[in-house]
């Protein structure tokens, strides 16, 4: 196994951030032990160590909720440059019994959010993308996120390649000229003459 491999194989598959409220926690956690062991208080002991519990049992919750999911990309057969194309992803929960809780698809600077799917459901989530130029492009990279399940810690997939490696470069035509609407008449009648209006 070469260097890179390995560097590959021991490389997190996920990313963890504290939110202000982690960092609150961690902070009361780190002071209340310190607290604990220059003054020997069993309860400023307890408290610490319920924290630190705290801490650990959000991070599996967590991981838990990531665990198996699948993303699929979901494009429309014909896209047209300058014109806006919904575009989506289908989110697949394959855990047999474990349902997927609070994850969000942060896709060009929005939060797609998912509350809950099931055991071996699936969810549809559309976006609008534009593309400017004809020719070949590619769909901007799907980063999943959760909070759960005390929103203490921001866990995110590894970088934003997540439908990046599933998607194909899709064909942008040229968009179509669209005819003007006709233009609205008036019905001739008895004694009247035909007039475009506007």
């Amino acid at each position: 196994m070469s260097l890179a491999a390995l560097l590959r194989a021991l490389r997190p598959r996920r990313t963890i951030r504290p939110t202000r409220d982690g960092w609150w926690c961690l902070g009361a956690a780190v002071g209340l032990g310190f607290a604990a062991m220059n003054t020997g208080n069993n309860l400023l002991y307890l408290l610490a160590s319920l924290l630190l519990g705290l801490i650990i049992v959000s991070g599996i919750l967590s991981e838990q909720s990531m665990r198996r999911l699948r993303l699929a990309a979901v494009v429309p057969d014909e896209i047209y440059a300058g014109r806006a194309a919904v575009v989506g992803a289908r989110v697949r929960n394959l855990k047999r019994r474990l349902s997927t809780y609070s994850v969000a698809l942060e896709v060009d600077g929005r939060r797609l959010y998912v509350d809950r799917l099931p055991a071996g459901d699936e969810r549809l989530v559309t976006w609008e993308a534009r593309f400017d130029a004809r020719g070949r492009g590619r769909l901007p990279g799907v980063r999943v996120t959760t909070r759960f399940p005390f929103g203490l810690f921001v866990k995110a997939g590894r970088g934003r390649a997540h439908l990046r490696r599933l998607l194909t470069a899709l064909a942008l035509y040229q968009a179509r000229a669209v005819p003007a609407p006709p233009r609205p008449r008036r019905r001739a009648g008895v004694g009247e003459i035909e007039i475009a209006l506007g």
